[in-house]
């Protein structure tokens, strides 16, 4: 099990807090080895009191049959739940509940975003191939 970031999860990084209309975050992982069950990949981070329109999963070049969650630490399938790892295929939320989710940190935390956060569930084929990306946007507002 390991823990890999997204370049928009890297240290440093700061989510983008615009109070006007829908704001997006597009991240991209790119794959270097094949992943197992149990590896996170940070993708973004999201700011305090961002309510969550819309994700978007797509997987470019991987051959495998990894089943991918997208969510938080805390919901790890809140937005996408068992996304199927195929190349060309789009997934967007297909949970219930997912869009419209406000992401609400409490006012003592010293961290004031959510990183959003794809899980592996399932592991890749020894015969999947470990070249390609991961790609992910999600589009928020701030209410508040």
């Amino acid at each position: 099990m390991a823990t890999l970031a997204a370049s928009q999860a890297a240290s440093g990084v700061a989510p983008r807090a615009i109070h006007a209309g829908v704001n997006s975050v597009y991240a991209v992982y790119s794959l270097t080895a094949t992943l197992s069950a149990g590896d996170i990949i940070q993708m973004c981070k999201l700011p305090d009191n961002a309510r969550i329109v819309k994700t978007s999963l797509g997987v470019s070049g991987y051959l495998g049959d990894l089943k991918l969650n997208v969510g938080t630490r805390s919901d790890p399938d809140a937005f996408i739940a068992s996304a199927t790892a195929t190349a060309a295929v789009l997934h967007r939320d297909n949970v219930a509940t997912g869009p419209g989710t406000v992401l609400d940190i409490s006012d003592d935390a010293s961290t004031r975003y959510t990183m959003i956060e794809i899980a592996v569930s399932d592991s890749a084929s020894s015969s999947g191939s470990n070249a390609g990306s991961i790609r992910l946007v999600v589009e928020y507002q701030l209410d508040q």
